[in-house]
């Protein structure tokens, strides 16, 4: 039975603001990332191979979430622990898109993003886990997925609007010779929506996490943690997912905007595509994994991103056209690999244990994410500098990734299949 308190104006109030801030930190890290950050990371003058792996720094910032263990025993106020840093976060992506205006070295810049990037998502992971069992508080259990599905459509809406424009203003001003113009637009860009993401926070009501998260040793959350051979199928099926998705995802910004020599605009017009249809199945799929189960609905995610990367195996300048495919299914399959990547947590961990085993999980899957992004980028500069052929085939270093990814997510999908079929469900 739903409790009344969900109806009331204040739970309203934080389930709007909580939409409203995932819709404004999306739109920031969407412009920090993928093509936007290829570009800007390309004109400042790093390798792809060197590209490939800064773009998936965002997987290291899930190692960071461990403090988040530590840190909620200390967090006192967890509202203003969460602004802040998110805050914080948002201003540093914005210091990336002002180090081309600076009269230094590339090696320095270079060091810059980096330093800039890893910060940014060091105190985003720092209270991510933590703001979504907040925030979380304030969202009836029975309709987690569903709820998910509506902040994944206001946020694909806004998406839609914001980045394509951005795309257009960084091609008109790269056609002129004046791309960092197109930077300075992104910016300012960032900077008024973390000033509205900041607003869309402070609307929360502040709750305290619940006493139990405080009360346990790092040993015995660890002891119920590992200890929990559920919970562990699914610290498992997130590196799988991850080795899956980084070892191709991180060189595809550059590869979409040098060796397909697709302009930003062309990319964002596409992906808005594949947006609107994100959209449109968000919903259903919310439905399907709240009625089904949430490792169901990431088990269809995982054969739908697979298929997106066998497509993207076939995909060279001569038919760049396939990229329209790639995205459609690639977007279709993250609404639902998203939604019930955090949300399989609470299936199988008590929910006293939840902040600690969201970081646990998406620790050990982001070390996984950046270790095999490594490697794949050592393989690439292995396949371009042999002329981009592999044993006499003319094949692009991408191709070659994405097919080994089209694998390692076909087996991700059957390990769901095999493992978490068998196991009951915990509702809480």
């Amino acid at each position: 039975m739903v409790d009344n308190k969900f109806d009331t104006p204040i739970y309203k109030r934080a389930r709007f603001g909580h939409c409203m801030q995932c819709m404004f930190d999306y739109v920031i890290s969407l412009l920090a990332a993928d093509a936007f950050l290829a570009k800007l990371l390309n004109y400042i003058g790093m390798s792809d191979s060197l590209v490939g792996i800064v773009s998936s720094i965002a997987t290291l910032s899930f190692l960071f979430q461990l403090f988040s263990i530590f840190a909620v025993k200390k967090m006192k106020n967890i509202k203003t622990n969460v602004v802040v840093c998110y805050t914080l976060c948002e201003l540093l992506f914005l210091g990336v898109y002002m180090i081309p205006f600076m009269s230094i070295s590339t090696a320095l810049k270079s060091g810059l993003v980096v330093i800039s990037l890893v910060l940014a998502y060091f105190l985003k992971a720092l209270v991510s886990g933590i703001a979504f069992k907040w925030a979380n508080m304030f969202v009836d259990p029975e309709k987690r997925a569903s709820f998910s599905a509506v902040k994944e459509i206001v946020s694909l809406a806004a998406v839609v609007v914001f980045t394509f424009t951005a795309g257009v203003m960084i091609d008109k001003y790269a056609e002129i010779g004046e791309l960092e113009k197109g930077f300075l637009f992104v910016s300012i860009g960032i900077l008024i929506f973390t000033v509205f993401n900041f607003l869309s926070l402070i609307i929360i009501k502040n709750k305290k996490i619940d006493e139990e998260d405080e009360s346990e040793s790092f040993i015995d959350i660890v002891k119920n943690v590992f200890g929990n051979n559920k919970f562990r199928s699914v610290i498992y099926l997130t590196a799988f997912y991850n080795i899956a998705r980084y070892t191709s995802l991180g060189f595809l910004g550059i590869y979409k905007t040098k060796d397909l020599a697709m302009t930003v605009t062309a990319i964002q017009v596409i992906n808005t595509v594949g947006i609107i249809l994100r959209i449109f199945v968000s919903k259903p799929f919310g439905v399907y994994s709240d009625k089904k189960s949430f490792a169901e609905g990431f088990r269809l995610a995982c054969i739908l991103e697979g298929a997106a990367c066998l497509i993207m195996a076939f995909t060279i300048p001569k038919t760049w056209w396939l990229y329209i495919a790639y995205s459609a299914v690639f977007n279709i399959s993250c609404a639902g690999s998203e939604m019930n990547a955090y949300n399989i947590v609470y299936n199988y961990i008590d929910k006293k244990y939840f902040v600690a085993a969201l970081a646990i999980k998406n620790s050990i899957g982001g070390v996984c994410g950046l270790l095999i992004s490594i490697v794949a980028g050592k393989l690439l500069s292995v396949v371009q500098a042999d002329g981009n052929t592999v044993f006499g085939i003319q094949i692009y270093g991408q191709q070659l990734l994405s097919f080994v990814s089209f694998v390692m997510f076909m087996l991700t999908a059957f390990y769901i299949k095999k493992v978490f079929s068998k196991y009951e469900l915990m509702k809480q």
